[in-house]
This record gives C-alpha cells, structure tokens and sequence, in this order.
C-alpha cells in the first residue's frame, strides 16, 4: 500500500484489501474465542485472544515491505 505525498492512499484496492481480511479476523475470531472460553474457560480464553493479538501484531510489525515511517504522518 503506497501513500501519497499529500497523505492519500494511492492503491486503494489493497487497502481495501487489507480492511476486508482484518475485518473478516475479527469475526472468525469471535466466534473461535466463544468455542475456546465454552471448552478452557473463560480467563484461558482471553489469555490465548491476547497472545494471539501479540503474535499478529509482531507479524505486521516485522514485515520487511511495509513502509513503518507512513504509520507516523502529522
């Protein structure tokens, strides 16, 4: 996703992208955790949602490609 000058993103196809896949996450995700916290209780239930929310932001954050100094625009 690249960002213009002026702060607009200039592929918006992607972002849009981007915007569907964390979206659909989050549902799956919902209904997964409410499976986890039926089977391992509750508190186990919202340990493993926050490794996992730690494992996917470690992911987004290492990524190579992404242009990290975007993400801090005044």
């Amino acid at each position: 996703m690249k960002i213009g000058e002026n702060g607009t993103v200039t592929e918006p196809l992607k972002e849009g992208g981007i915007v569907a896949i964390y979206y659909l996450g989050g549902t799956i995700g919902g209904l997964w955790g409410g499976h986890i916290a039926d089977k391992y209780g509750r508190i186990k239930g919202i340990l493993c949602g926050c490794l996992w929310v730690i494992l996917g932001g470690s992911l987004m954050v290492s990524h190579p490609r992404i242009p990290h100094s975007a993400l801090h625009m005044n």
